[in-house]
């Protein structure tokens, strides 16, 4: 039976029915049921203040959970199912070959392919779908046409941030959109399955998993211009309206379909950088803005966040952008 939180956020359906939880063992040992490779899971902070609850929901060819927690640490291995994780609340670091994805509300969700993966979040809840490559493959095939796609596009063995705004376009509110139907008719099973909603959100993850080939707000447009301004320029704007945010090369080459030798040729013309400087470059002012916003990170905190688990490169890149240590901007605006 479900009892009141008074520290959780909503479930984004089912919060009503879901399945409560104050034990991080009894959690973890029904997560274990489901997950059989689960290696850790342990509250962050004070054990006796953990909470969760869970909402399973089995459509046609889909399984969504709904689920929020307060801050944990979890570590599986040897994991079979392929995973998109949207957070709807709260944020999440984790660990998938080696690299560290860092996925919250309102900016990424994450896909995570069937290998070991670990992690720490805040207080979250979040949206989890299984993902089926198959059927995901032969709807992209529905809405494109089989010449326009392949299962190479979907790059589902490839773990990644999927950016929940794309342009105009918000994932974000067209999941919370579906979810909220799902709630409204999730007790009537023939109803779910005469409106297709499975059907509804296998179209918006091939949507999510290649927005460029749906979406007119892509650098594809100015190409064929040749331009070196307007690419740089559509992909910085792209930057700021998006909040979205790009971490190597190979994110510029994906969104752009450029080389890295014509990347560089474009940079160097339009802004006097080479691309691998250009991202260090956001990537620092990103971390000065947290260091500016006076929410009480620390220095390691924001490294990780953006990347750097050696922390005296982190602070000597950050020093000749901005003349200063990071710990001193901390200082300043503490």
């Amino acid at each position: 039976m479900m009892r009141q939180s008074s520290v959780l956020p909503p479930l984004i359906f089912g919060n009503s029915d879901a399945i409560y939880h104050k034990s991080a063992k009894q959690y973890s040992d029904n997560i274990a049921k489901v997950i059989p490779s689960l290696q850790q899971f342990n509250p962050l902070g004070n054990s006796k203040d953990f909470e969760s609850k869970t909402y399973f929901l089995k459509l046609k060819k889909l399984r969504l959970i709904a689920s929020a927690t307060t801050p944990v640490l979890i570590d599986t291995s040897d994991f079979k199912e392929i995973n998109l994780m949207i957070p709807f609340f709260g944020e999440n670091h984790t660990l998938l070959d080696g690299n560290l994805y860092h996925w919250k509300q309102n900016q990424y969700a994450i896909l995570m392919p069937n290998i070991d993966r670990s992690g720490t979040s805040s207080t979250r809840s979040m949206l989890t779908i299984d993902i089926n490559p198959e059927t995901i493959y032969q709807t992209a095939v529905t809405m494109l046409g089989i010449q326009n796609v392949s299962m190479a596009d979907l790059r589902l063995s490839e773990p990644r941030l999927i950016p929940l705004k794309y342009g105009e376009v918000s994932f974000d509110m067209m999941l919370r959109k579906l979810c909220g139907y799902i709630d409204f008719v999730r007790k009537t099973p023939e109803m779910i399955e005469n409106i297709g909603m499975d059907e509804q959100f296998f179209r918006l993850i091939v949507m999510m998993l290649i927005p460029h080939k749906f979406f007119s707000y892509s650098i594809s447009q100015v190409m064929s211009k040749n331009d070196a301004r307007a690419i740089v320029q559509t992909l910085i704007d792209y930057v700021h309206d998006t909040g979205c945010s790009f971490r190597t090369i190979g994110d510029l080459e994906r969104f752009t379909s450029l080389s890295t030798r014509s990347l560089q040729i474009a940079f160097q013309k339009h802004i006097g950088l080479t691309p691998t400087q250009w991202l260090r470059q956001q990537i620092f002012l990103n971390a000065k803005n947290m260091f500016e916003s006076g929410q009480g990170v620390s220095v390691t905190q924001v490294a990780i966040e953006c990347g750097y688990t050696n922390f005296s490169l982190f602070a000597k890149y950050y020093k000749e952008l901005f003349g200063e240590l990071p710990s001193q901007t901390l200082k300043n605006f503490q």
